[in-house]
């Protein structure tokens, strides 16, 4: 996962950074330990400043300060194993709407065994967020699966998962989470670009059966490295499609909530001096509903430096 549940939320956004990163640097991996860090300093515009976890945007604009501090770390013990692990922080602070402000830690571990002609692994992922300063949502989540290379260019990997979410102020929304997800991997440009393309079924079990639902969920990105002044910069552009259905009625509209959600993005690295990079992205959700509260448009975008380490 170092990539992952609706809307590309914050939170969303990170476990899915942690899956196809921890894929992209596996492609890469030599040496028998390796350690890497970067701090991220970003200014960020939100056309609809929301909380997607709570489905809830407010119609206003802002702009927000966003840290990142992310570490991680790869060891290989012998020839066949492989153990990922990191750690990560992110704290979203908005000019005005300060209610809304996200702080986000995010620790994760992976463990796989490669068999030659497929690899088998799990990881567990553990996300403790707050909103507006206050304990918000905790997400814990586990996986275990199966990937192999189809040839020298194709990694395919199929993961079966499960997770629980725990909201401080909002137990109506605490739910268990089941699901399936497939993902293919084909790299080209010696290695330096990849398309992926992925696709997941997600079955919810909400304490109120309100919130309850079943989703599938379309993805594609593009990812590309280029040669860039004395360095490496870095080029992604992504879509998401997700469909949820609600099981249980919802009260407002006297009917179960039916969700289409897509997603576009784009990022950029390009390298300014030794390991400090200017980072740029834009995304624009349309996030469609028969819920009205639920129904709206948003565009972030962002620039800001990066330092690795």
């Amino acid at each position: 996962m170092n990539n992952r549940i609706t809307k590309l939320s914050p939170i969303a956004l990170a476990l899915a950074c942690a899956l196809s990163a921890g894929i992209a640097s596996a492609q890469d991996a030599s040496d028998s330990f390796s350690f890497s860090g970067r701090v991220d300093v970003s200014g960020e515009h939100n056309s609809n400043v929301s909380v997607s976890e709570l489905e809830t945007a407010i119609g206003e604009s802002d702009t927000a300060t966003v840290i990142e501090v992310a570490l991680d770390a790869q060891w290989q013990p012998a020839p066949s194993w492989n153990i990922d692990g990191g750690y990560s922080y992110s704290d979203r602070r908005y000019r005005e709407f300060n209610e809304f402000d996200l702080a986000m830690h995010l620790v994760y571990a992976d463990v796989s065994y490669d068999f030659d002609v497929y690899t088998v692994g799990g990881n567990y992922y553990f996300a403790d967020a707050s909103l507006g300063g206050d304990s918000f949502l905790d997400l814990h989540q586990r996986s275990i699966y199966v990937a192999r290379m189809l040839g020298d260019q194709f990694y395919a990997r199929l993961a079966l998962n499960q997770s629980d979410k725990t909201f401080a102020d909002f137990s109506e929304r605490d739910a268990d989470a089941v699901g399936v997800s497939a993902d293919v991997f084909y790299f080209f440009n010696e290695g330096r670009s990849f398309i992926l393309l992925g696709a997941n079924h997600d079955d919810e079990d909400a304490s109120s059966n309100e919130y309850s639902y079943k989703a599938n969920t379309l993805r594609i990105r593009y990812s590309t490295r280029f040669s860039f002044a004395a360095g490496d910069g870095r080029f992604q552009l992504g879509y998401r499609w997700h469909d949820r259905d609600y099981e249980g009625m919802t009260t407002i509209i006297s009917e179960p909530r039916s969700d289409r959600h897509q997603v576009i993005d784009a990022r950029v690295e390009l390298p300014v001096w030794r390991q400090l990079a200017f980072i740029g992205q834009v995304e624009h959700g349309d996030y469609s509903s028969n819920l009205e509260t639920a129904d709206y448009d948003e565009t972030r975008a962002s620039i800001g430096l990066r330092l690795r380490f």
